[in-house]
């Protein structure tokens, strides 16, 4: 049934980060995480085991950037997209989506629900492929980026045209892909950003009632005092995130003022 899925990315990034994503989850704010495996604790993992709704989605998040505090540095996104556009070692790429793979289903047991990337990096023109072959193989949704309307800035514009390409690889491919996506928002203002995602996930709710297939909505929710932030990502934003999602649940009831 056409439906809208909140999809919370990053889990995996600390443990305050995914104490937050469990509760949201908990109480029915999010519908879905997506793992950093390599980050990841086996703690953290069991925890998202055992305490999960029992129709939450837990997805692989792949990686090509993001490197906490400590780890050997790793390219940045726009380093990667021009080299994914004159030509990444295939043989590279996928050995490193199967290490992330394996290191899922060591943590979880089992497939993930569906893939995506850290920064879109799975919709990159040298990674794509071998995402959806991997995908082919295991029978696993991919997320596309197509958006529900369209953008106006350069950012949504090229994730919109990324998106774009990954459902019609998909499409081609008989790989599952949801119809449409939200989440884009200008991270670097966590107050400007904060109330388009209330906008955005209002337009995304209504449209869902009517849409010819699933609608994917990224958000990152967060613990703004975890050691561990991805570099570019507002601390503040992510707790941001988590309490307008909290405070906007379906069923969320507010405390009366005193109680």
């Amino acid at each position: 049934m056409p439906d809208l899925w909140i999809v919370a990315d990053d889990y995996g990034l600390g443990d305050g980060h995914d104490r937050v994503m469990r509760q949201l989850l908990k109480t029915g704010a999010i519908d879905a995480v997506s793992v950093l495996v390599e980050w990841c604790s086996e703690a953290s993992a069991a925890a998202l085991r055992g305490r999960r709704p029992a129709d939450a989605r837990v997805g692989l998040h792949l990686n090509f950037t993001f490197a906490p505090p400590g780890a050997p540095l790793r390219p940045d996104r726009t380093w990667l997209l021009l080299r994914s556009l004159a030509g990444l070692d295939s043989a590279e790429v996928a050995a490193r989506i199967s290490t992330q793979m394996d290191r899922f289903r060591q943590l979880f047991g089992r497939l993930p629900d569906f893939v995506d990337g850290h920064e879109h990096c799975h919709a990159f023109p040298g990674i794509r492929p071998a995402v959806i072959e991997m995908a082919t193989r295991h029978g696993i949704p991919v997320r596309s980026m197509v958006p529900l309307t369209r953008p106006g800035d350069v950012k949504g514009k090229v994730i919109a045209h990324l998106g774009r390409a990954v459902q019609a690889s998909a499409n081609r491919a008989d790989v599952p892909t949801n119809w449409r996506f939200g989440g884009v928002l200008p991270i670097p203002d966590p107050e400007a950003a904060v109330a388009r995602l209330g906008a955005d996930l209002a337009d995304a709710r209504r449209a869902a009632t009517k849409a010819p297939g699933e609608i994917w909505f990224m958000v990152h929710p967060g613990d703004a005092d975890d050691p561990v932030q991805v570099p570019g990502h507002p601390a503040r934003l992510r707790a941001l995130e988590a309490a307008l999602l909290r405070d906007t649940a379906p069923g969320f009831a507010p405390q009366p003022s005193g109680a």
